[in-house]
C-alpha cells in the first residue's frame, strides 16, 4: 500500500518474464471481496474470478499453468489489493456492501468525488486513503463510531445514555452472514476456553 507522495500508484504487476496490466478501481477491488467472501464457490473459482476481474489484458490468463495463476494471484493481492490495515479481533465496524450509500455520501460530502458516476474508476489505493480520511460529521464515520463504542458500565446516572447508545448500535448493526456469524462464534468459545485455562493456572 502506498504509504509515501513520491512512489507511483501501482497499475501492473509482473510474474516471471510476463507483466500483466491491472484494472485499479475501486469497484473492482470491492467485488473480489464478494467473490471471496461466497461460500458457494471452490478456492480455484475464487482465484479464477478474482484475476478475470483484476486483470487487464484476460486473453494472457489461458496460457497460465495452475501455478503461475496462483503466483499472479499472490502477486496483485500483495502488491495492489493488501492495504496494509492490521486485522483485530474485534467486531467489524463497516461493511462496504452494506453501507454503499453511506461511504458514497460521506465521498461527495467530503470531496465532491461521485462513486456511482464519473469517478467510478477512482484507484483502490486512493479509494482506501480517502475513505480513511473522511471527516467525522459524514455519517459513515458516525456510525463507525456507534459500532466501536463500548456500551459504558452502569452507573446511577448513565442508564439513558446506555439505552440510547444500544438502540444505535441495534439500528447499524452489521448483518452478517450465517458462515461470518459461526466464526464469530468459534472465536468467543475459543476466548472463554482461554480465559477458563487462565484462571486454572
Amino acid at each position: 500500500m502506498k504509504q509515501n507522495l513520491y512512489d507511483p500508484l501501482v497499475y501492473s504487476v509482473k510474474v516471471g518474464c510476463m507483466k500483466f496490466r491491472l484494472r485499479t478501481g475501486f469497484c473492482r477491488v470491492l467485488q473480489c471481496y464478494q467473490v471471496l467472501s461466497d461460500s458457494s464457490l471452490y478456492d480455484y473459482e475464487k482465484l479464477d474470478l478474482c484475476l478475470f476481474i483484476l486483470i487487464r489484458n484476460r486473453a494472457a490468463l489461458r496460457f497460465l499453468s495452475q501455478k503461475r495463476r496462483v503466483e499472479l494471484y499472490e502477486a496483485v493481492f500483495k502488491n495492489f489489493v493488501d492495504t496494509g490495515a492490521q486485522k483485530t479481533d474485534g467486531p467489524r465496524t463497516f461493511d462496504f456492501e452494506q453501507d454503499a450509500a453511506y461511504i458514497y455520501a460521506g465521498f461527495w460530502q467530503c470531496y465532491g468525488i461521485d462513486l456511482f458516476g464519473k469517478d467510478r474508476e477512482l484507484h483502490w489505493w486512493k479509494f482506501v486513503q480517502l475513505f480513511g480520511g473522511l471527516s467525522d460529521d459524514t455519517r459513515i464515520m458516525q456510525i463507525i463510531s456507534i459500532r466501536a463504542r463500548p456500551i459504558p458500565m452502569p452507573t446511577k446516572y448513565n442508564a439513558e445514555e446506555r439505552r440510547n447508545l444500544a438502540r444505535l448500535k441495534a439500528l447499524y448493526r452489521i448483518k452478517y452472514t450465517q458462515e461470518e456469524q459461526e466464526e464469530q462464534y468459534a472465536k468467543g468459545l475459543r476466548s472463554m476456553v482461554l480465559m477458563l485455562e487462565g484462571l486454572a493456572k
